[in-house]
């Protein structure tokens, strides 16, 4: 199958629970093996359990972040939860699950894709207002000596490597 027929696959049938009622999907594409073209069915729990692992690791993610939350925000959030937002939000039970992961009430944005774009204008907007936020996390990188690592795309900790 292409990205588009994927993309559309994990859109009508990505979960992030294992669900009772599946739904299913009639595919096209290509048999790998014998490189005909070929028609299958597929339901939404076995795209559950493609997603399964990304999944979990999201989730792990997200405990690690709160983890290191400071005592006041840790606060905050288990009065107000966490709100998922972007593409990922669309994933269904996504917010179950991690609700299940982290233990503090989840919620999915009233529309998702946008309110990562205003969000983004909200935050370039506040980076012209006030550098002063902005100047402080450079520095508090910066004195633990953290780089973006780009072949892993994830923050590595120079500290490590020194010992």
């Amino acid at each position: 199958i292409g990205d588009r027929t994927a993309e559309a696959i994990k859109m009508n049938l990505g979960s992030a629970i294992e669900v009772e009622n599946e739904s299913d999907m009639i595919v096209k594409g290509r048999d790998m093996t014998t490189g005909l073209p070929k028609t299958v069915t597929i339901y939404t729990n076995e795209i559950y359990h493609c997603l399964k692992e990304m999944l979990d690791t999201i989730g792990e993610e997200a405990r690690l972040v709160l983890e290191a939350t400071p005592p006041e925000l840790a606060g905050d959030i288990i009065e107000r939860g966490v709100m998922v937002t972007g593409g990922g939000a669309l994933i269904q039970g996504i917010d179950r699950m991690l609700s299940e992961k982290l233990q503090v009430p989840v919620m999915v944005a009233e529309n998702p894709l946008q309110s990562v774009a205003i969000g983004t204008g909200i935050l370039l907007n506040r980076i012209k207002a006030d550098r002063g936020i902005f100047s402080g996390l450079r520095r508090l990188f910066s004195s633990k000596k953290v780089v973006m690592n780009p072949t892993a795309n994830m923050i590595d900790d120079e500290r490590k490597e020194e010992a």
